[in-house]
């Protein structure tokens, strides 16, 4: 018998018969190790739908979220199966409408008595489409919206009051305006999971 680290076909093999023959013993013991976690995302998502491993979803999909559409084979898309891939699809286009509205629409300046809002608007106006808009839509490497915040902190907006700044970038953080990914993928990996509850509770119907 041979020692950890076990080759991931002998883990697929034990979590399929396992599965197969309801041994909960086998299932576990394939799960525990580390080797079908860390296949290609597309793989865990198809493991976890045929042997019943929905902790593996979440990371998966998370994985999923980083790389581009056009990046699947028409193997990893038939891997993923088409609620998966629909979930996939529809979660990424809802993140990229939002990345757009955001960097091309500058937050509210909050009104402080300053000499000049209006300096303080175009200022902050200014460093919005120059800075912070290029850096949402950066072609090959997008950060998440949930970090927009904290590369605004350090955004040095050259003629904008510094209480006026203060304010506006804490009225950033009490907003849930960039929260809103985290909130996809979250209901994302939610619909997938039911989905393939479903099919377990066809099968023992």
């Amino acid at each position: 018998w041979p020692v950890p680290p076990y080759p991931i076909p002998m883990l697929v093999a034990n979590l399929r018969l396992g599965t197969l023959w309801e041994i909960e013993a086998a299932r576990r013991w394939a799960i525990q190790f580390p080797g079908p976690a860390a296949l290609p995302a597309p793989d865990r998502v198809q493991l976890s739908r045929e042997y019943r491993v929905p902790d593996w979803v979440d990371q998966a999909f998370r994985e999923l979220m980083q790389s581009s559409l056009v990046s699947l084979t028409e193997d990893d898309v038939s891997k993923l199966g088409l609620r998966a891939y629909a979930a996939l699809s529809k979660a990424k286009e809802v993140i990229t409408t939002q990345r757009l509205r955001l960097a091309t629409y500058p937050p509210d300046v909050i009104r402080m008595p300053c000499e000049s809002h209006s300096r303080c608007i175009g200022a902050w106006q200014e460093a919005w489409w120059t800075k912070v808009a290029k850096h949402m839509l950066h072609p090959a490497n997008p950060p998440s919206l949930s970090s927009i915040v904290s590369f605004v902190e350090k955004l040095d907006v050259k003629g904008m009051d510094a209480q006026c700044r203060q304010e506006t970038i804490e009225q950033l953080r009490v907003s849930d305006r960039f929260n809103l990914e985290e909130q996809i993928i979250t209901q994302a990996v939610e619909v997938i999971k039911a989905y393939q509850l479903t099919l377990v509770l066809e099968v023992c119907t």
